[in-house]
């Protein structure tokens, strides 16, 4: 049982792409309405609702396999999941951050080709895509209907902090003359010279991630290679007193090294 549960936990947790693609056909639900609809993976859980998942199945486990491997479970599933949302969370920054950059070059090469503010703002809404393209064609249907654009961008920079540097040129523009097109191309440089510099500390930091979710998952391999010896692990740490309380321990010491971890790598991604 104890096996069945762990592998239908890991089954859960994000994949390799082909996995989130399957993943993406059964939950995920259409970003945006028409002919050309994109599909995308659910961001994260809420933190209500993963604390509820993790809870059930704790106690599932307590009832069935015993206390001890359901507190450690707890234990190992609530961090587990806080990690998984974290990382669905950098995910999603860095994918919205990719849409604002190609939602601004299209915005600016449409204007140095000569259309109008209202245009070129639809044009990037329908080239991103998603959320990011619904905040452009909100603020083009502002825009035609006499509002200022300026205005229109900070309403959705509450979700979006990059369309305050929009916004922000768009006023400079207004104000100095200065074509909108070559702000609006600078502005975009900035945001992607940010983009690349984000992506660049991922890189760096990927095999320190990696490792930690290696080391804590040794623990694990361990018992399978004290299975294998026919030292039978699984029974002294399930039913009898020390093994329980090792094994509560273990899962403790676990969880909060992976989570100290996290805490440092998050640190030095903020300093960077």
């Amino acid at each position: 049982m104890t096996w069945l549960l762990l592998a239908m936990s890991v089954l859960a947790l994000p994949g390799p792409p082909a996995g989130r693609v399957r993943l993406e056909r059964l939950f995920a639900a259409p970003a945006v309405a028409g002919p050309a609809r994109r599909w995308r993976l659910p961001t994260a859980l809420p933190s209500r609702s993963r604390w509820a998942v993790v809870a059930g199945v704790a106690v599932l486990i307590g009832v069935f396999v015993g206390p001890a491997a359901g507190v450690a479970i707890g234990l190992l599933g609530g961090v587990g999941a806080a990690l998984a949302n974290s990382m669905l969370d950098r995910r999603t920054v860095r994918r919205r951050g990719a849409a604002m950059v190609e939602a601004l070059g299209a915005v600016a090469a449409e204007l140095r080709a000569g259309l109008a503010p209202v245009g070129a703002l639809q044009a990037a809404g329908e080239a991103a895509g998603g959320r990011v393209g619904q905040a452009f064609r909100e603020t083009a249907s502002t825009v035609s209907f006499g509002g200022d654009a300026p205005i229109a961008l900070l309403a959705s920079a509450a979700e979006f902090a990059e369309l305050r540097r929009v916004a922000a040129g768009w006023r400079v523009s207004a104000r100095s003359g200065a074509s909108l097109g070559d702000v609006l191309d600078r502005v975009e440089a900035d945001l992607r010279a940010d983009l690349e510099h984000r992506q660049r500390i991922d890189a760096d930091l990927a095999g320190a991630r990696a490792t930690a979710g290696l080391l804590a998952t040794l623990p694990i391999l361990g018992l399978g290679l004290g299975s294998t010896m026919g030292a039978h692990p699984l029974h002294v740490l399930l039913h009898t007193v020390p093994g329980q309380l090792a094994l509560v321990v273990g899962a403790a010491l676990d969880a909060l090294g992976l989570w100290w971890t996290s805490r440092i790598l998050s640190g030095a991604e903020q300093a960077a």
